[in-house]
Parts: structure tokens; sequence; C-alpha cells
């Protein structure tokens, strides 16, 4: 008997979006304005940045308030259609 993975409730308060993408304030802004658009709540402010050892990549880690599994397909889209988006967990 396999083990089905957890159902997520919506909204989901604190869901947890990573981006890998290029560093700089332009891909940030990006990120962001990319998030408002989709009409995604969260906090501007408290997004984390990871630089890579050679400072070309960052890890931008945001936590939002999901409100269905359309709009995460929505995210997910918009922000790996940049060609300066590495991947999106």
């Amino acid at each position: 008997m396999s083990e089905q993975p957890p159902k997520i409730e919506f909204p989901a308060a604190n869901y947890p979006i990573k981006v890998v993408g290029m560093a700089g304030e332009e891909y940030r802004a990006f990120v962001i304005a990319a998030l408002h658009d989709l009409q995604v709540k969260f906090d501007a402010d408290s997004i984390s940045v990871r630089p890579s050892s050679a400072g070309t990549y960052c890890a931008y880690s945001i936590r939002i308030t999901a409100q269905s599994p359309e709009q995460l397909e929505l995210i997910n889209e918009r922000l790996r259609a940049d060609p300066r988006t590495k991947t999106v967990l």
C-alpha cells in the first residue's frame, strides 16, 4: 500500500515557494512584480535571499498565502517563463 502525500487545504497560509534565478535586484523585482500581477498575498519584505557560492544565482524563499492548485500552477508558469529563472520549487 503506497502512502498518499498530505493534501493541502486552501487557502494555505505560509506556503513556501523557492525560486532560483539570476542574482540582482532586477530579477528580485521581477519575481515580486510577477506575484503581485497574479494577486498573490505575501510580504515582499520577508523574502529571504541566499546567493550561490559564485554569486551568479540566488535562491529566493517566499512564503505566500496559496489560494488554489491553479494559482500555484500559474505562479510556476509565470516564473519559469522568464529565461533568468533556473528553477521553481
